[in-house]
């Protein structure tokens, strides 16, 4: 254990990592918002967009409803053309609770970032995007909302990127189901 110990302070001493070798932003809200391009940015990064989750369906009086599906993980690397200072338009994918008895609840918003047009789901032309979880069911016994689909989201053949997990099932005797987990990079 000592010799370990010692030869990473050595590795350390003789290989100084600076304190501003990378930067992580985080981007939590926005539909959508703009995001001004820091000091220091390279064509050598990571983007990662996780989808909303779908809100879960409304069983009714006596019948719990299906959860909804988790949203989906999408990432590139080493995106190209952004400068400095530049403004940059992303959003962040939201869900709306649903309301009132036997409502199937709300698809979640998609994720994205880089895109000047206005559409508000994952198309052509957005460096990345994740695609939000479907809305679970308002009436018992049915699935629950399915994940957002990798394949739906850009790049779509990205072999870092993951579907959302699908949304539990809710029963008759107002158990409702759980909402399904969002993908991640594992």
């Amino acid at each position: 254990m000592k010799i370990i110990l010692t030869f990473l302070c050595l590795a350390l001493l003789a290989f100084p990592h600076p304190a501003n070798a990378f930067k992580r932003v985080f981007l939590t809200s926005g539909d959508p918002g703009t995001w001004t391009v820091v000091s220091g940015w390279s064509d050598v990064n990571v983007i990662e967009a996780i989808g909303a989750g779908g809100g879960g369906g409304d069983g009714g009086t006596n019948d719990g409803g299906a959860g909804g599906g988790g949203g989906a993980y999408a990432v590139i690397s080493n995106l190209a053309g952004l400068s400095i200072g530049a403004s940059v338009t992303y959003q962040i994918g939201s869900t709306t609770l649903a309301v009132g008895n036997g409502v199937t609840g709300a698809k979640g918003g998609d994720t994205w970032f880089n895109y000047s047009g206005a559409s508000k789901i994952c198309v052509s032309g957005m460096s990345v995007c994740a695609q939000g979880g479907a809305g679970g069911p308002g009436s018992s016994g049915g699935s629950g909302g399915a994940g957002g689909l990798a394949s739906a989201g850009i790049p779509a053949s990205c072999a870092g990127c993951f579907n959302g997990g699908t949304g539990g099932i809710g029963n008759n005797s107002d158990g409702s189901g759980g909402g399904g987990g969002a993908a991640g990079p594992y």
